[in-house]
């Protein structure tokens, strides 16, 4: 009588197991690759949008590169801003990946001769590129025309080469150089804005709405016109509306960077911060409007 085999032998087990982890394998490889498929469709999909000067949905991070200097650097305000967006996370921000290039007193030229800044915008892959210019360089006299406008261009064309967006730096009227205003610097910076296919991150703007209504408001550190742990609250609110185009109002009051910088206002002062923020902004963007017969500043 001939005998049946009731099971596998563990050289058959063996086989079907590795059989099994071979598919799984491929599934999960398969899986993998259609979702980075997903990812990237979602950010060019982002990225075109923006450059039209529209902003969607998106559920990955922004991955935005700061280069500038110390009103950069000062307080990390690169990390108080991906902070805000952390905390912008609970209620359903994409969130938000930095890098940054600063050296201290460094104009837009010196960042584009020693080729650092350059290489990074390159080879980042970046949605947005933040151009910070040394404090007065954008005024008349100081090399605006010589200095922030060729440069600027230069690192506009960059970024767009490079698919992503340029973002302007706006910032403020340094105490020890009296004679301009904030109108001085908003100009400059949004005439190289319309020139260059550039958006503006209006921090000095929300600076000039904020000590409008809080008397006294302790945005500068010192001569040179450095911010304060306030001040840097106020321009990351600022950058906050620029990056997702939307309001930072309901965000903390205060943020800790993961370098440890802390920055923030009271409690009390933080929705005219965060308001003055999205007013800037607002203002930022019929600023860069082609229609000289729509802009206005106030």
């Amino acid at each position: 009588m001939r005998r049946t085999r009731a099971g596998f032998t563990l050289v058959e087990l063996l086989a079907v197991l590795a059989i099994l982890a071979l598919v799984m394998s491929l599934t999960a490889g398969a899986v993998q690759r259609v979702r980075q498929a997903g990812v990237r469709a979602e950010r060019a999909a982002w990225q075109q949008n923006r450059r039209n000067g529209n902003t969607i949905p998106r559920s990955t991070p922004v991955r935005v590169l700061f280069v500038g200097n110390s009103y950069t650097s000062v307080n990390d305000l690169p990390g108080a801003v991906k902070a805000l967006a952390d905390a912008d996370r609970a209620r359903g921000g994409p969130g938000l990946v930095v890098g940054s290039h600063t050296v201290g007193g460094a104009k837009l030229r010196d960042h584009w001769e020693a080729g650092t800044a350059p290489d990074l915008v390159r080879s980042g892959d970046w949605d947005l590129v933040v151009l910070q210019e040394q404090s007065q360089t954008p005024l008349p006299g100081f090399g605006r025309d010589r200095l922030y406008v060729p440069y600027g261009r230069k690192f506009c064309a960059l970024a767009r080469e490079a698919n992503a967006v340029p973002v302007l730096y706006l910032t403020w009227p340094r105490p020890d150089t009296p004679g301009f205003v904030q109108l001085d610097y908003t100009l400059s910076v949004a005439d190289l804005a319309r020139d260059a296919g550039a958006e503006v991150a209006a921090a000095g703007i929300a600076k000039e709405i904020v000590e409008g209504q809080i008397p006294g408001f302790p945005f500068t550190a010192d001569a040179g016109g450095h911010p304060t742990a306030a001040g840097t609250y106020v321009a990351a609110c600022a950058f906050f509306a620029a990056v997702f185009d939307t309001s930072p109002e309901g965000l903390p009051a205060s943020v800790t960077t993961a370098s440890g910088a802390a920055v923030g206002v009271p409690a009390v002062q933080a929705p005219v911060v965060q308001r003055a923020a999205a007013e800037a902004h607002a203002r930022a963007k019929k600023l860069l409007d082609r229609d000289p017969e729509r802009r206005h500043l106030r």
